[in-house]
């Protein structure tokens, strides 16, 4: 016989050994996989007490995620707004920068900026150590939050504890005044300003000599750093009555009168240092 023909022969036996080999491994193994498979289901019955932990793990994983569902929605709605069309009568919800639960820039990084807005060592230091409280007092309401899910009551109690703690824009302002809470506003790198993004044609804005780039400083005698305090002097107002709003523009301070209704501007916020 020839040695090619032998070869081929070798091949075709050596092959057919391989294939033999292998089905005769992977059989067996298919079947203890499927034994495995019984075992493990049969192993899945868990007992009363086994089911009851695992309702209540599920229980804390829920609330965890209420939880953390209601702290989204209040950063979404504490977002600085791009541009808000503005109106004397009847305005939209806006949030402002001011109004951020962050601080974005360290204790110390703020109480040196502090300083250089004119504010004197004695009340910066109060200042930033209020805000050290109130982040604590987050912590610590949070940390209780989730200690109590286990406990409808307290968990409620909880919560309502954390909600209770005011924003530290708010805080500052009451506690500390406006003066102080501008230059926090532009110490912690929010805006404090709020300026005309753009006037619409036809509007009451215009007839007031409003113009894209001014800078509104006070509606009737109340000041405003943010989109929010706009809006919040605006609800306040009536239809049938006339505001002073205070403008900076190019560096110059005057008073326009404007009506109730629709103003007809789009605001931002912008930042800028209050001794400028």
């Amino acid at each position: 016989m020839p040695d090619f023909v032998r070869l081929v022969l070798a091949a075709f036996i050596g092959a057919g050994l391989v294939l033999a080999a292998l089905w005769f491994v992977e059989r067996p193994a298919e079947r203890d996989t499927a034994a495995l498979g019984r075992v493990t289901a049969d192993d899945l019955r868990l007992s009363p007490t086994e089911l009851s932990a695992r309702l209540s793990e599920l229980q804390r994983t829920q609330a965890q995620l209420l939880d953390d569902v209601a702290a989204l929605r209040q950063q979404v709605a504490q977002a600085p707004s791009a541009g808000v069309a503005i109106a004397l009568a009847e305005a939209p919800a806006t949030a402002a920068q001011g109004d951020n639960q962050a601080r974005p820039l360290d204790a110390a990084l703020t109480f040196d900026r502090l300083l250089a807005t004119g504010v004197d060592k004695e009340e910066a230091e109060s200042l930033v150590q209020r805000l050290d409280e109130l982040a604590l007092a987050r912590l610590t309401a949070d940390y209780r939050v989730r200690q109590a899910t286990g406990d409808t009551e307290q968990h409620r109690s909880a919560r309502e504890e954390r909600r209770l703690i005011p924003r530290d824009s708010a805080a500052i302002r009451q506690e500390f005044g406006d003066t102080a809470y501008d230059s926090y506003l532009y110490a912690s790198g929010q805006s404090n300003r709020v300026e005309v993004a753009s006037v619409l044609r036809s509007s009451t804005a215009v007839a007031a000599g409003l113009q894209t780039g001014d800078v509104l400083r006070s509606l009737d005698g109340n000041p405003l750093y943010s989109v929010r305090d706009l809006t919040s002097r605006v609800r306040e107002g009536s239809p049938d009555q006339t505001y002073a709003l205070s403008i900076e523009r190019g560096g110059e301070a005057f008073e326009v009168w404007v009506p109730g209704g629709p103003l007809g501007v789009r605001v931002n916020g912008s930042s800028v240092a209050p001794n400028n």
